[in-house]
Protein backbone atom coordinates (compact mmCIF):
# COMPACT_ATOMS: atom_id res chain seq x y z
CA UNK A 1 0.00 0.00 0.00
CA UNK A 2 1.38 3.38 -0.98
CA UNK A 3 1.35 6.11 1.66
CA UNK A 4 0.84 9.74 0.77
CA UNK A 5 1.07 13.08 2.50
CA UNK A 6 1.05 13.15 6.30
CA UNK A 7 1.04 9.35 6.63
CA UNK A 8 4.26 9.07 4.59
CA UNK A 9 5.82 11.92 6.60
CA UNK A 10 4.96 10.27 9.92
CA UNK A 11 6.19 6.89 8.71
CA UNK A 12 9.51 8.41 7.61
CA UNK A 13 9.93 9.96 11.05
CA UNK A 14 9.07 6.75 12.95
CA UNK A 15 11.98 5.75 15.14
CA UNK A 16 13.99 8.82 14.18
CA UNK A 17 15.42 11.20 16.75
CA UNK A 18 13.08 14.13 17.33
CA UNK A 19 13.87 17.21 15.29
CA UNK A 20 14.61 20.39 17.26
CA UNK A 21 11.33 21.93 16.05
CA UNK A 22 9.44 18.86 17.27
CA UNK A 23 10.95 19.25 20.72
CA UNK A 24 10.26 22.98 20.83
CA UNK A 25 6.69 22.60 19.67
CA UNK A 26 5.95 19.67 21.97
CA UNK A 27 6.77 21.64 25.14
CA UNK A 28 3.78 22.47 27.32
CA UNK A 29 2.26 25.84 26.46
CA UNK A 30 2.91 27.17 29.98
CA UNK A 31 6.71 26.85 29.54
CA UNK A 32 6.86 28.59 26.17
CA UNK A 33 8.20 32.13 26.19
CA UNK A 34 6.34 33.21 23.08
CA UNK A 35 2.60 33.17 22.44
CA UNK A 36 1.03 30.71 20.02
CA UNK A 37 0.46 31.51 16.36
CA UNK A 38 -3.18 32.51 16.85
CA UNK A 39 -2.16 35.06 19.49
CA UNK A 40 0.34 36.87 17.25
CA UNK A 41 -1.36 36.47 13.87
CA UNK A 42 -4.42 38.11 12.46
CA UNK A 43 -4.78 34.99 10.30
CA UNK A 44 -3.47 31.42 10.39
CA UNK A 45 -3.49 29.47 7.11
CA UNK A 46 -2.19 26.12 5.91
CA UNK A 47 0.67 26.02 3.44
CA UNK A 48 -1.72 24.74 0.75
CA UNK A 49 -4.02 27.73 1.25
CA UNK A 50 -1.01 30.07 1.27
CA UNK A 51 0.08 28.68 -2.11
CA UNK A 52 -3.35 29.31 -3.61
CA UNK A 53 -3.74 32.82 -2.18
CA UNK A 54 -0.14 34.01 -1.96
CA UNK A 55 -0.69 37.35 -3.69
CA UNK A 56 -3.73 38.17 -1.55
CA UNK A 57 -1.90 37.23 1.67
CA UNK A 58 1.07 39.39 0.71
CA UNK A 59 -1.23 42.34 0.02
CA UNK A 60 -2.98 41.85 3.37
CA UNK A 61 0.39 41.78 5.14
CA UNK A 62 1.72 44.83 3.33
CA UNK A 63 -1.29 47.12 3.09
CA UNK A 64 -3.53 45.80 5.83
CA UNK A 65 -0.66 45.36 8.32
CA UNK A 66 -1.85 41.82 9.01
CA UNK A 67 0.47 39.08 10.23
CA UNK A 68 -0.22 35.74 8.57
CA UNK A 69 1.16 32.55 10.13
CA UNK A 70 1.52 29.68 7.65
CA UNK A 71 1.30 26.19 9.10
CA UNK A 72 2.77 22.96 7.76
CA UNK A 73 1.35 19.70 9.08
CA UNK A 74 -0.62 21.78 11.60
CA UNK A 75 2.47 23.43 13.08
CA UNK A 76 3.63 27.05 12.66
CA UNK A 77 6.11 27.13 9.77
CA UNK A 78 6.65 30.72 8.56
CA UNK A 79 5.03 34.12 8.88
CA UNK A 80 4.17 36.67 6.24
CA UNK A 81 4.61 40.24 7.48
CA UNK A 82 4.85 43.59 5.76
CA UNK A 83 8.18 45.38 5.36
CA UNK A 84 7.17 48.05 7.89
CA UNK A 85 6.63 45.38 10.54
CA UNK A 86 9.89 43.64 9.68
CA UNK A 87 11.88 46.88 9.84
CA UNK A 88 10.25 47.74 13.18
CA UNK A 89 11.15 44.31 14.60
CA UNK A 90 14.72 44.59 13.36
CA UNK A 91 15.11 48.06 14.91
CA UNK A 92 13.85 46.74 18.26
CA UNK A 93 16.31 43.85 18.03
CA UNK A 94 19.17 46.25 17.26
CA UNK A 95 18.27 48.50 20.21
CA UNK A 96 18.11 45.50 22.52
CA UNK A 97 21.54 44.29 21.32
CA UNK A 98 23.03 47.73 22.01
CA UNK A 99 21.50 47.75 25.52
CA UNK A 100 22.96 44.30 26.26
CA UNK A 101 26.38 45.34 24.96
CA UNK A 102 26.37 48.57 26.99
CA UNK A 103 25.36 46.65 30.12
CA UNK A 104 28.14 44.10 29.55
CA UNK A 105 30.72 46.86 29.11
CA UNK A 106 29.49 48.71 32.21
CA UNK A 107 29.64 45.62 34.43
CA UNK A 108 32.88 44.10 33.14
CA UNK A 109 35.97 44.94 35.20
CA UNK A 110 38.87 46.47 33.33
CA UNK A 111 36.87 47.94 30.45
CA UNK A 112 36.66 51.59 29.58
CA UNK A 113 33.77 53.19 27.77
CA UNK A 114 35.00 54.99 24.66
CA UNK A 115 32.96 57.86 23.31
CA UNK A 116 32.75 58.20 19.50
CA UNK A 117 34.93 60.92 18.01
CA UNK A 118 33.11 63.95 16.78
CA UNK A 119 33.71 64.69 13.14
CA UNK A 120 35.16 68.13 12.68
Amino acid sequence: MRRTGAARYKASRAGAKPHVSDVMLSEPAATKASPGPAAIASRVVSIAEAKKNFSELCSRASYGRDTIVVTKHGRPFVAIVGMDELERAMALEDRRAVEILEQAIATSPGTTKVEPRSEE
